[in-house]
């Protein structure tokens, strides 16, 4: 049994994907828009996404 305390356990509970593979490559396109756009030396930020910035 882990005795240690992780902040995080429960940071997903109550969260529901309709569709969580479409979430999943939405995820995966908007990284790598990212990715492009940093490599070819565009200003930041990337993205408007709060989570990404």
């Amino acid at each position: 049994m882990n005795n240690f305390h992780n902040p995080y356990a429960t940071a997903l509970d109550g969260l529901v994907l309709d569709d969580p593979v479409s979430a999943f490559f939405d995820f995966c396109r908007e990284r790598e828009n990212i990715r492009l756009e940093r490599e070819r030396g565009f200003p930041t930020p990337w993205t408007d996404n709060p989570i990404f910035q």
